[in-house]
Formats: structure tokens, C-alpha cells, sequence
């Protein structure tokens, strides 16, 4: 594709995104501040929850537990810079370029970053589950693949 017919769908492009994020930008763009304002606040909670269990069990936690901790712990963080790193992408160097919201480079990561955080999460409290009500196969085959 040629430079001009590009450059004639990013104005095209922009033009739209102006017009229909522009109409109503409480309803726009309240969602992406108040989610990274939500995600800072988890956060908070979770490297709390880290802290209290490096604190109460990781002496007694086996090497998969504790792998699966210090990989939250790791992820946990990460994802919310990357969120932050998005934000400020957004709404301070790209301020006024509507056409940035309809691009889906950014957003298109976190279907990498959502599993990637939420499955060790689950494999945590999955393996709890199965020590607390006594090593149960069952329990075991039917939670793993949820």
C-alpha cells in the first residue's frame, strides 16, 4: 500500500476515532484511568499478600508452591508497569491522538499477560484445596482444568 492511500485511511481513521471518542469522553476514557487506578490498588493488595506469606509459609510450602509465588510475585508487578506504561502511552505522550485508542498493539498483550498471572494463581489454590481436604484424586481432576 502506498504512503498516500495510507496516510488517507489514518486521517480517515482519526477523524472517526475523534468523532465518536470525542462525543463522550467521561464515558471513553473514564474506564482506562479508573482500571489503572484498580490495578495499583490490587496490586498493593497482592504484594501484601506476598509479603505475609514469605513471612507465615514459606519455610513450609514445597519448591512448587514456592515457585508458583515467586512467579506472581514477579508477574504481579510487571503487568502493572506494563499498565502504566500503556496509560502514559494513551494519555500523556500521545494526548489528543484519538487514533491511539484504536490501536490494539497494546491491549492485544494482555491476552498473554492474563493467563500468564491467573493460571499460577489458580494452580496455587488448586494445590491448597487438595491438601486441606485430604489429597482427593477427584478434587484434583476436576479442578486442574478449570
Amino acid at each position: 500500500m502506498s504512503s498516500s492511500v495510507s496516510s488517507i485511511m489514518d486521517s480517515e481513521a482519526a477523524a472517526y476515532a475523534a468523532q465518536v471518542l470525542g462525543s463522550q469522553k467521561g464515558v471513553s476514557f473514564s474506564p482506562f484511568l479508573l482500571g489503572m487506578v484498580l490495578d495499583a490498588m490490587l496490586l498493593g493488595v497482592v504484594l501484601n499478600q506476598l509479603v505475609h506469606w514469605f513471612e507465615h509459609s514459606w519455610a513450609t510450602d514445597g519448591w512448587v508452591v514456592r515457585a508458583l509465588v515467586i512467579w506472581v510475585g514477579i508477574m504481579a508487578p510487571a503487568i502493572s508497569i506494563y499498565t502504566l506504561v500503556w496509560q502514559m502511552d494513551l494519555f500523556v505522550y500521545g494526548f489528543a491522538d484519538y487514533l491511539n485508542f484504536l490501536n490494539v498493539s497494546w491491549f492485544s498483550w494482555t491476552f498473554i499477560f492474563w493467563p500468564a498471572i491467573r493460571t499460577p494463581v489458580s494452580l496455587f489454590f488448586t494445590e491448597r484445596a487438595y491438601r486441606m481436604l485430604g489429597r482427593s484424586k477427584l478434587l484434583i481432576a476436576v479442578l486442574t482444568p478449570l
